[in-house]
């Protein structure tokens, strides 16, 4: 049972990491597919970061202050 809510735990960072950093070039992607011309439905926002890239970015930071 634990595997299981660790797997769901991984999955889920994953998908957040990978739907933060590229989620709105594959809705615009998709969106401009759609309608046949350049469409922007969702701006790019370069600063946001997801769960693991702040989990990521405390634990370099609690290294290097030792």
């Amino acid at each position: 049972m634990v595997k299981y809510i660790i797997y769901l735990l991984v999955a889920f960072l994953i998908i957040d990491h990978v739907w933060t950093h590229y989620g709105p070039k594959i809705i615009n992607a998709v969106a401009s597919n759609l309608s046949g011309k350049e469409v922007k439905v969702v701006e790019e926002n370069s600063e946001k970061k997801s769960v693991l890239d702040n989990a990521i970015e405390k634990f370099q930071e609690s290294v290097l202050r030792r």
